[in-house]
């Protein structure tokens, strides 16, 4: 459910993706650009000679992958650690991060401010990466895939490293939402949504939920002192998108702003990660946490909040309560 513009001065009410906060680049061009750089060894003259060549190079690649791998764990830690110039550090100095919106961050001094403003606003998390592969299209040239996870959500990267003067940096990082299981999710483990709502610290809300098309789908009206008893002020259709193999919701607002959230099941919470506009063509994203705390009542709280080209702060964790208790 979209209760943002319920809990913020600023009505951003849309529906939004995750902000890219790990790992991000166009690799488009990236290699063949860089691949033009690379040294070109001699052929060898004999079988013998080209056996001992091979050796090489396998233990060379091999001592460049332990590097690669040893540098994503210290990513990792420097995440942790809220350490923005450290993760800079990792990109060369005119590197790229692209963001899944196609925001590109270009060179490192613009990668750090990103990485500062970022933990400014968000304390320090846990960040868990695996490596899924090293390949060496070039001697001097990586490209690296893998998944990360934070407590909200996992997502999956691919990283370009250049090899220059003996050390490893990223000059080219794409990251984006992990794709959905292939198991489907009925959107029958939302029925507890079902029923009257309203926020335990805002009267001035209420939401109604309601099964509709022979219960494929969730319609949740959004209601307000503001609005008419009978016109909601916005909704949200909630359902399995088969397109996507995932549970996606569809926002409208009464002003015309609109977005898509994609839904994604985490133990005993609910994220949907998504993004929309406003009426007037403002972007924005952001994640939404919902958790049931029983058949009465769940939490909800905002995350990775991102508009008019700023990250803003983590909402608090609002309780909504049941109005008409089972």
């Amino acid at each position: 459910m979209n209760l943002n513009m319920y809990f913020n001065r600023r009505p951003l009410n849309l529906a939004l993706a995750s902000i890219g906060i790990l790992f991000f680049g166009s690799m488009v061009g990236t290699v063949a650009g860089a691949e033009a750089k690379a040294s070109s060894g001699g052929s060898a003259s004999s079988k013998n000679s080209l056996s001992k060549v091979t050796t090489t190079d396998e233990a060379i690649k091999a001592e460049d992958e332990s590097a690669i791998r040893a540098q994503a764990n210290q990513y990792a830690v420097s995440y942790g650690k809220g350490d923005a110039k450290a993760l800079a550090l990792q990109w060369s100095v005119d590197g790229t991060l692209t963001e899944p919106s196609g925001k590109k961050l270009r060179g490192r001094e613009e990668i750090e401010k990103f990485f500062a403003a970022h933990f400014k606003g968000h304390a320090p998390q846990k960040l868990e990466i695996d490596v899924e592969s090293v390949k060496f299209p070039a001697n001097n040239i990586a490209i690296e895939v893998g998944t990360t996870k934070l407590p909200t959500g996992n997502s999956r990267y691919t990283a370009i490293h250049s090899k220059d003067s003996g050390h490893w940096q990223m000059i080219s990082v794409f990251e984006h939402d992990a794709p959905a299981k292939l198991t489907e999710v009925s959107i029958s483990e939302l029925s507890w949504m079902v029923g009257s709502w309203g926020a335990k610290s805002n009267s001035d809300l209420r939401v109604q939920c309601d099964w509709t098309a022979s219960k494929k789908f969730l319609q949740v009206n959004f209601y307000s002192s503001k609005s008419d008893n009978n016109t909601p002020s916005e909704t949200e259709i909630i359902g399995w998108n088969p397109v996507l193999n995932t549970i996606c919701s569809w926002h409208f607002n009464s002003d015309g702003g609109l977005g898509m959230g994609r839904w994604k099941k985490d133990g005993d919470n609910w994220i949907v990660s998504a993004r929309g506009s406003d009426h007037d063509g403002t972007l924005a994203s952001a994640h939404y946490i919902l958790h049931k705390v029983d058949d009465n009542s769940y939490t909800w709280k905002s995350t990775k909040r991102f508009a008019e080209g700023k990250n803003l702060p983590d909402s608090q964790e609002i309780l909504v309560m049941r109005r008409d208790q089972k």
